[in-house]
């Protein structure tokens, strides 16, 4: 998801010699960044912590990140964060949670990779993300909207006494 610019232009005539010299029209227009070199070492980054936090998985404790990562598999049809490979070293043995299978039955994860989803995780919500970014911002901004009126009616509703 990469960032943007905004590159502002004006319009107006500055007196010359013979009559008025036109400046470019005015306009709003957004340009990609031209260091993709940040991104992509935010996404490397993202995606080792994400492996990283596979680990978890399944752990005491972390029903959280395990639910997290089972919904988010099985939703958008995806396995790992790069692959289904990944999970490979967290089981240390050629296996995934059944949350990656194609068909979903107990311990499905122990099958051949020809019934798992192959599809990479980070990549797919990457494209998610950026496919329903105004959709994503609005629901932000809504929640934090309501949670504000909440505080101050809250607020208002301690006070009267």
């Amino acid at each position: 998801m990469g960032g943007f610019l905004l590159v502002l232009q004006l319009q107006t005539q500055v007196p010359g010699g013979q009559g008025l010299i036109p400046v470019p029209p005015f306009s709003w227009s957004l340009v990609p960044p031209t260091n993709s070199v940040v991104l992509d070492k935010i996404d490397k980054y993202a995606q080792r912590d994400l492996k990283k936090g596979l680990h978890l998985y399944g752990t005491d404790g972390n029903i959280g990140l395990t639910n997290a990562w089972s919904i988010i598999q099985t939703d958008f049809r995806c396995c790992g964060v790069s692959n289904y490979t990944d999970w490979f070293e967290v089981y240390n043995t050629t296996r995934v949670p059944d949350s990656c299978c194609l068909e979903f039955s107990e311990n499905c994860g122990l099958h051949s990779p020809g019934t798992w989803w192959k599809a990479p995780c980070y990549e797919t919500v990457k494209i998610w993300l950026q496919e329903n970014l105004l959709a994503v911002g609005i629901f932000g901004l809504c929640t934090a909207m309501v949670q504000v009126q909440f505080n101050i009616n809250f607020q208002i509703l301690t006070n009267c006494k």
